[in-house]
């Protein structure tokens, strides 16, 4: 572009703003005031027909009927009634109509750069025309008409673009101009239901470039906005370091410019304490929430949902820091401030109850954790619209509940209402559904509803092969597990067996030979041989599981006791008494090492030696460890414990022996 073709155009420019000056700009003016008053009044119509109504009377004094005129007359006339599923090569799907997390008395300044606005006295037309559209988008945008909205800052920037790109200098409104509109598209495209962050990044960075070079083109107040939205967008990137960055510097500014106990304040540091929350940098998220908290009582009266879900956010990290009784009491509030803000049967208090039910889970208060579930389940039942996945939730969750309270027909009774309600929503091919079937099975196991829980498993079988396509899967193992031990307890061996070893099959392939899982295999198998009469085959299987155990858990680990047990019971059975009471004694030894062993357990092993040595004939240290496994069992009160000296009891054994007597 030559010099005098950059002094023509500023020549054109500057006649434009002359001509503006001499025009009877009242009429636009006025209806742009009446449009700016009503937006105020959230009378958006209104505010719309006004902003478009001062469009109308400025087009033919740009452009008379030229091209661009008629463009922007047609989009006008298409704007007004056109359909909310009219296709935009700006946005590709709807965006959230609220702000990510905070309400509009706190919305962390997202409206901040989404007022309608006058145009200066000294402003071009075409300047005064991008102001006009950008208002109408704004209309659009406080409608939640997000697609026409797009449409309208998509006009906004164009216009905005053709300014930025020409070589002639810019005045200054028309850099604030351009602020404005890369921000408000900037925010648009965050708050996508998808988000495209990537494109909100670049409308910000553009922004603050702008800024940088004129700072007088965006307020520290509107800077602050504009570094609190840097922050949202990288915390919805996941990058929590990043966003505590912005976040930081927003909160500075916003301080030194507004004060500490403002709202917009109190939104930063929210923002700030859910990135310190995700980083579990747990006190600073604490001392923002805290301080969160303080504010909002005395600004908004402690009555909006971010109150609510700070309370809830703070629960959860006293959670993690092992602090139950505090965390429940926040639940508690964040219960409080959610039926205050939302009402009783929001979707909110749903979550908040099945939270505080989990943390009673697992401290191991059921009762506590089964009144909270089943108020979930009420609230959740109550409302118009039901949230079906949050109510498969609570019902899974009360299900669990009851099996740990050992009421497996209740438990029972959730698991199916939790199954019919997946059929019917999904189908029934999910494989969650296959793990809802697992639970059925396992408690239709438990109350030896043996061919119904078979048929169980087989359902679930199916959907997991359908899913996984192959045989070769941990889940499938667990399966064939749960299928062979229904199978031992009604008799059926040789299935039974075949269960088995295909689960130890896909078990050593997957995890390798010397995994625990491997090892449960390796002891079921041998328990088949043992009860089928397979005394050798038997005694190596579980001595191969005995090893495995050790392998993959140590050599004193508690759970190879009972392993070590069985193994020197088939050691009894085959004769080999000295290496059956060498098994004894080991299990013995670790039983005993342990902080908390079980005592009956011990005095079972000293049962099982006793047995062996009467076996041998060694009277006086049968007598021995008979002796020791009755004071264990007195001393613990467990007289019912039945305790068997190859059929007889110790008096009886004493007539026989009468070298027992003393011991007797």
């Amino acid at each position: 572009m030559t010099n005098a073709t950059k002094r023509d155009e500023l020549n054109t420019k500057n006649q434009m703003k002359c001509s503006s000056s001499r025009l009877d700009l009242s009429i636009v003016a006025s209806s742009t005031r009446m449009g700016i008053m009503s937006f105020q009044n959230r009378d958006f119509e209104r505010a719309q027909s006004c902003f478009i109504s001062a469009l109308h009377n400025i087009e033919g004094k740009m452009f008379g009927e030229s091209g661009t005129a008629v463009l922007r007359n047609s989009m006008i006339s298409q704007m007004i009634g056109v359909g909310e599923k009219r296709p935009s090569s700006f946005f590709t799907s709807s965006p959230q109509p609220e702000s990510l997390s905070c309400s509009k008395d706190c919305d962390e300044g997202i409206y901040s750069f989404h007022d309608a606005f006058m145009f200066s006295e000294e402003a071009t037309l075409p300047e005064i025309s991008t102001t006009l559209v950008l208002n109408v988008a704004q209309t659009f945008l406080r409608m939640k008409l997000f697609v026409r909205a797009g449409i309208w800052f998509r006009q906004a920037l164009l216009e905005t673009r053709e300014c930025m790109s020409s070589d002639t200098p810019l005045g200054m409104s028309e850099h604030i101009l351009a602020t404005k509109t890369y921000s408000c598209i900037g925010v648009l495209f965050f708050k996508l239901t998808e988000p495209d962050t990537e494109s909100a990044l670049t409308f910000f960075r553009k922004c603050l470039a702008i800024y940088h070079y004129h700072p007088t083109t965006c307020s520290p107040k509107k800077l602050a906005t504009l570094l609190n939205n840097f922050g949202r967008v990288f915390y919805l990137k996941g990058k929590w370091f990043e966003s505590i960055n912005f976040y930081q510097q927003s909160l500075a500014l916003r301080r030194q410019e507004i004060g500490d106990a403002s709202i917009d304040v109190a939104a930063t540091l929210y923002n700030l304490g859910n990135s310190h929350h995700k980083l579990k940098n747990w006190e600073q998220a604490i001392a923002c929430y805290d301080e969160f908290l303080i504010i909002t009582e005395i600004r908004l009266g402690l009555r909006t949902r971010e109150v609510a879900f700070v309370h809830k956010c703070k629960a959860e990290i006293l959670q993690e820091l092992k602090e139950p009784d505090a965390a429940l009491r926040h639940y508690d509030e964040a219960l409080k401030f959610s039926k205050t803000a939302f009402g009783d049967d929001c979707r909110e208090v749903g979550c908040i109850l099945n939270e505080a039910g989990n943390l009673c889970f697992e401290e191991g208060r059921y009762h506590e954790a089964l009144k909270y579930y089943s108020w979930g389940l009420h609230v959740e039942k109550s409302r118009r619209e039901r949230d079906e996945s949050l109510t498969l939730v609570t019902l899974a969750n009360i299900a669990q509940t009851y099996k740990h309270l050992g009421q497996t027909e209740m438990a029972l009774n959730f698991y199916r209402q939790v199954y019919n309600i997946q059929t019917r929503t999904f189908g029934t091919s999910m494989l969650e559904i296959a793990s809802t079937l697992s639970s059925i099975g396992m408690l239709l196991f438990q109350l030896k509803h043996y061919e119904e829980a078979f048929d169980t498993y087989q359902k679930a079988l199916e959907i997991k092969r359908d899913h996984h396509g192959s045989d070769e899967h941990a889940a499938i193992a667990s399966t064939l597990n749960a299928m062979g031990l229904i199978l031992f307890k009604q008799g059926r061996h040789e299935i039974c067996m075949w269960c088995f070893r295909e689960c130890l099959g896909i078990r050593r392939k997957l995890f390798g030979p010397d995994h625990r899982d491997v090892a449960m295999a390796w002891y079921n198998l041998a328990s088949v041989s043992l009860e089928t009469g397979d005394d050798e085959i038997a005694l190596q299987q579980y001595e191969e599981a005995l090893r495995v155990e050790k392998m993959s858990l140590g050599d004193e680990h508690p759970d190879i006791i009972l392993t070590m047990i069985h193994l020197g019971q088939v050691k009894q059975q085959c004769g080999l008494l000295n290496e059956a009471i060498a098994t004894f004694e080991e299990a013995l030894c670790i039983q005993r090492s342990q902080p908390e062993g079980d005592q009956m357990l011990a005095a079972r092993i000293y049962n099982f030696i006793g047995n062996c040595l009467l076996q041998k004939g060694d009277i006086l240290n049968m007598m021995k460890a008979f002796a020791e496994a009755s004071r264990i069992s007195l001393r613990m009160r467990c007289f019912g414990e039945s305790l068997s000296i190859n059929g007889y009891n110790l008096y009886g054994l004493s007539k026989l022996h009468p070298e027992c007597a003393p011991a007797a």
